[in-house]
Order: C-alpha cells, then sequence, then structure tokens
C-alpha cells in the first residue's frame, strides 16, 4: 500500500485526478445492484382483491325492504310534459318567396355590352358576346326573334329572357345600297359574299340608283326571304 503511494505521487496533478475518478467510478459500478436491486417478488393474491373490491360496491337499486327500514320512501319519476310546437292556424296565409319576387332590370338590346346582357336571367358570358357579335354583324337587331339565329338559342329559352328585353329600332345601322362597297355587304348575315357580287355587278351595270331590293329580287341575286329580311337595314 506504501509502495503503491509512492508510485501514485509520482503522476501529475491531472493523472491523480483521472485515477481518483477511475477509482470511485469502478467502486460506483460494484457497489450499485446492491442498492438499487428490486424487492424479491412475492406472492400476489388477485382472488382476495377482487372479493374485497366487490364488497365495496354499492348496489344500483337498494331492495325496497332496506329502504323501508332506513325510513326512506321511494318517489317514482314521471315523464316530462312534452312540448308542442306552435302550429299556425288556417287562417294565416304566407306568401313564398320566388325569385319573380325581385326586381328584374330591362336592357335595350340594340345598346347594352356584355355586362348589361348577364343582367338578364338566364344570359351568360357565352351568350352575351354572341349577341353582340351579331348585333354588330347585322347594325343591329329588328326584332328580337333574330336571337334564334344564334346557336344554341331555342323558343323556350327567348321566352325567358323576353320579359327583360327591350328594342329600340332607331340605333339600327343602315346599309346604303347605292353606295356600299362589296366588303361590307359581304360581312352582312343577309347577303353573303355572291349576293355582294351580284350587288356590285348590278349597280355597275344598271346604275345606282336602280340597285334596290325590288330590282335585286327581279333579276335573282336575291330571294324573297332574303330581301324581306334586309329591308329594316337597307335604303333606300
Amino acid at each position: 500500500m506504501k509502495k503503491f503511494f509512492f508510485i501514485f505521487l509520482r503522476f501529475s496533478r491531472n493523472e491523480q485526478l483521472g485515477l481518483v475518478l477511475l477509482f470511485i467510478l469502478v467502486l460506483t459500478v460494484l457497489l450499485a445492484p446492491q442498492f438499487f436491486s428490486p424487492p424479491a417478488a412475492g406472492a400476489f393474491h388477485y382472488d382476495s382483491i377482487i372479493r374485497r373490491i366487490d364488497s365495496l360496491t354499492i348496489p344500483s337499486d337498494p331492495p325496497s325492504s332496506f329502504l323501508t327500514r332506513a325510513g326512506v320512501t321511494r318517489q317514482t319519476r314521471t315523464s316530462p310534459t312534452p312540448k308542442t310546437a306552435n302550429i299556425p292556424s288556417a287562417q294565416q296565409t304566407y306568401t313564398p318567396f320566388t325569385r319573380d319576387n325581385l326586381s328584374k332590370p330591362v336592357i335595350e338590346l340594340n345598346t347594352a355590352d356584355t355586362t348589361a346582357l348577364r343582367l338578364v336571367r338566364g344570359i351568360g358570358a357565352y351568350f352575351a358576346r354572341s349577341i353582340v357579335t351579331y348585333r354588330e354583324r347585322l347594325g343591329g337587331y329588328a326584332h328580337i326573334q333574330q336571337l334564334l339565329d344564334l346557336r344554341g338559342i331555342d323558343p323556350e329559352r327567348l321566352a325567358q329572357w323576353t320579359p327583360q328585353l327591350t328594342l329600340d329600332t332607331t340605333k339600327i345601322v343602315k346599309i346604303y345600297l347605292a353606295t356600299a362597297d362589296e366588303q361590307i355587304l359581304r360581312q352582312h348575315p343577309y347577303i353573303g359574299y355572291y349576293a355582294a357580287r351580284g350587288i356590285v355587278h348590278f349597280r355597275t351595270t344598271q346604275g345606282a340608283q336602280a340597285c334596290t331590293l325590288r330590282a335585286l329580287v327581279e333579276n335573282n341575286i336575291l330571294n324573297d326571304d332574303a330581301a324581306q329580311r334586309l329591308k329594316p337595314y337597307c335604303e333606300p
């Protein structure tokens, strides 16, 4: 032991500290099981514990004889009186809410833009654009039934729109048969390419004053149906 002590003193201070810590660590590992060992397992009587718990259970409905001896009277529960709703009498009348009760704006067909047309119930973005585009080709609508020329518009749909549409025919842009060039004529839906060429040729050969709807029909440049459709748009 004395020799070990002299050897220990020969080490530096840091080495001595490390040996001391190492000794303490080894000592802790050796003695730890003595202090932290679990207690010996004993017999665990489950049956006795369960019987004890059962003895503490209070019955949910004590016998009537027990209640009588304890001076307690049993009270009979009665169900509460159901509440009845206030049903209106037969004399009361109600007006059902419908969309017809809302104010519907009336739109002028020859001046409205796509935003205004969409205020009509049933007219969306597609139909609004189609109506404005066709109006520009025509020069204006002469009657509301011309909307049936557009794809997707049937009589039932038009009947739904009609209460909210009005028409000002003074807004129609006229076509002057005596002076209109071929490009303007062919763009009109009721004239087309071949009829436009025929009108220009007739006007060149017969004179501008002779170019009337009646003369165009008589010379087989336009048929009667096209002439009737063009009548609101042509001058003279």
